[in-house]
């Protein structure tokens, strides 16, 4: 038999592969910092612009706010246009009322056999009311209620007063129903929208 013995330090070496696969490597990561470059010259090409158009448009909204006028206050409104302000404003008062966040309140406080078979509502004090803050004017509110009798009604008012959004509570008529047992209460109360 014969012995073969290879005494070279790297036997079956292949660089060729090796070196292909570095610089494989080498260029693709070559082509991805190219295509980040464009990217990134794109971008700071969008942001100058986009910068010039703010600072243009700052200095538009600087001559804007020049030509702003400084608020009215209302000493300074003839009488004919507070009469028109304070129209306006109790208007828009009672567009902007919630009738259904005040009834979800008066529902929330009723007791068990009590019903509200009426209501109505109207400004308390006109003059509280404020332009610039619409929809916090105090409001009267006229309500009928109809319960087992006339304790239960006041236990209604009683939580509908510790809610904290009624308030002054003055009766004006109390009457039973006619056929039933059961009594009817006329009341009028403020009500704080907010």
């Amino acid at each position: 038999m014969v012995l073969r013995v290879n005494l070279a330090s790297t036997p079956f070496a292949n660089r060729r592969l090796i070196l292909l696969a570095c610089l494989f490597v080498v260029a693709a990561s070559a082509l991805v910092a190219i295509d980040y470059g464009r990217d990134l010259r794109r971008v700071q090409r969008e942001s100058a612009v986009l910068a010039q158009e703010l600072n243009k448009q700052q200095h538009q909204i600087a001559a804007l706010q020049g030509k702003i006028p400084p608020p009215v206050r209302k000493e300074q409104l003839g009488p004919e246009e507070r009469v028109a302000l304070q129209s306006a404003s109790t208007l828009l008062e009672s567009r902007i009322f919630s009738w259904s966040r005040m009834l979800a309140e008066i529902e929330r406080e009723l007791s068990d056999g009590v019903r509200l078979t009426a209501v109505s509502v109207t400004l308390a004090d006109a003059s509280k009311v404020d332009a610039l803050n619409p929809g916090r004017a105090p409001l009267r509110v006229s309500m009928v209620m109809v319960g087992k009798d006339l304790k239960q009604i006041l236990d209604t008012l009683d939580r509908m007063r510790k809610a904290g959004r009624f308030g002054t509570f003055s009766p004006r008529k109390e009457s039973v129903v006619e056929g039933t047992q059961e009594v009817e209460l006329e009341f009028e109360s403020t009500y704080l929208p907010s």
